[in-house]
């Protein structure tokens, strides 16, 4: 594989006539929450290098991680609400709601220890709610709303 595209990484693969169907195990323990996309091109025997295949891909956080942080989220799947809490006050954090597609839904500023979203009005599916918070990765958590 072509580490080409910035921060690449190679993976070697072993010579085949044929890739379709050819399984690469991709680990994601040390990626930032968040989007991320991978991209694959191979190198031909003749030295000419395929089109490009790529998949975008979300890391999410777990509710274990944001409890490390003094932080919860729930109830989780949502209803008319969600409410996030913190052990203290403090520095802002910065609280999106995105639709599956990545749209905005919601942004709020968060200084106090507790906010309460209102979800009433969103449809079934699944939702990200994206902290960002100074000097840290921002953090993604996956929402279902039933």
């Amino acid at each position: 594989m072509d580490p080409g595209f910035g921060n690449a990484t190679a993976m070697a693969t072993a010579a085949a006539p044929e890739i379709n169907g050819l399984l690469l195990n991709v680990l994601t323990d040390a990626l930032a929450a968040g989007p991320h996309t991978l991209s694959v091109r191979s190198l031909s025997s003749t030295g000419a290098w395929s089109l490009t295949n790529s998949i975008t891909f979300d890391v999410f956080v777990g509710i274990d991680e944001l409890e490390r942080l003094g932080i919860s989220a729930g109830p989780n799947p949502m209803a008319d609400e969600l409410v996030l809490r913190r052990s203290s006050s403090g520095a802002p954090i910065a609280v999106d709601v995105l639709d599956a597609q990545g749209r905005l839904l919601r942004s709020e500023r968060w200084s106090s220890d507790r906010l309460v979203l209102s979800t009433g009005d969103l449809s079934e599916g699944s939702y990200l709610l994206l902290l960002r918070m100074e000097g840290r990765d921002p953090l993604v958590l996956k929402l279902v709303k039933p």
